[in-house]
């Protein structure tokens, strides 16, 4: 009876260490399967390096990552997040093109300065609409960017307002007479619109800054800027070879990154655009 007992208690000893090992073989295994999961997906939400020869002007991003190039014939190149050339078009007609506004991807607009033309392309480069700038203005509208809502806002040097206006040329809204604001005369070459606020760069003055209903809100006496970049509510630029952050909000001034030799800069997401030496190459960060 005794001797049953043990080979009972055996047995269910041995029943036991078979499930455990089970137990443990599974668990192994699901452990695998997540870590292969979570590796593949950083591999597929990776940042891919870009590497694209650059003699342009200058060049844009969308919040895609898809990269445009503007040849020094005023040709626009693009390419997508790994560099491969999607479009390439040049629409001479217009003359020398002054700025690309590719913050809606599906929807790009290019300011013709001479021309006074204001031209909206697809995400293919293919033209969608044409906006004469001097139906609006009297005196030349130096700057013009895209609006959250797909119209757009310009500065108007004759009457020193910042406007914004629908694609039907409806008035929407205006800022303050300038009297109110400045006692300096602005010529603004950028304007720049992330959905919260309104950067209206001129180079000699500094960055006035609007709230999207058209009201000043500070000037930022930053100087000699030729483009800045607005970015999780601060604003990056270019300054002795390093790319700085400014916080307008508490008057902050970081560091991001510093490189010899760099023409221009462009941050996207977690890695650098930078053209040098005849190339734009990014940079992780």
């Amino acid at each position: 009876m005794e001797y049953l007992t043990v080979i009972h208690l055996n047995l269910k000893r041995s029943h036991s260490m078979d499930s455990n090992r089970k137990t443990s073989i599974g668990l192994l295994l699901i452990a695998v399967f997540l870590l292969m999961g979570f590796q593949l997906d950083a591999k597929q939400n990776a940042i891919p390096d870009l590497k694209v020869d650059f003699e342009g002007k200058f060049f844009e991003l969308d919040n895609l990552g898809n990269l445009f190039i503007v040849g020094k014939d005023n040709s626009i190149s693009k390419y997508n997040e790994r560099g491969k050339l999607i479009a390439k078009v040049n629409y001479k007609i217009y003359g020398d093109l002054a700025h690309i506004d590719a913050s809606n991807p599906f929807e790009v607009y290019l300011h013709y300065r001479d021309q006074q033309r204001l031209v909206v392309l697809d995400n293919m480069l293919s033209i969608r609409g044409e906006i004469n700038l001097s139906e609006i203005s009297n005196v030349e509208i130096n700057a013009v960017c895209r609006s959250y809502d797909n119209g757009f806002w310009c500065f108007d040097g004759g009457s020193a307002l910042l406007v914004k206006y629908s694609k039907d040329l409806r008035r929407e809204r205006e800022s303050p007479s300038a009297a109110l604001w400045t006692n300096e005369e602005w010529q603004p070459h950028k304007i720049y619109e992330d959905g919260k606020n309104v950067y209206v760069l001129d180079s000699t003055l500094g960055i006035a800054i609007f709230d999207v209903f058209g009201q000043f809100k500070t000037h930022v006496r930053i100087k000699g800027l030729k483009e800045v970049q607005p970015f999780k509510g601060g604003l990056i630029y270019v300054r002795d070879n390093c790319l700085l952050n400014y916080d307008h909000v508490l008057f902050e001034t970081d560091t991001i990154y510093c490189h010899d030799a760099m023409q221009n800069l462009k941050w996207d997401r977690n890695r650098i655009l930078i053209a040098e030496k005849g190339k734009i190459v990014s940079r992780a960060y």
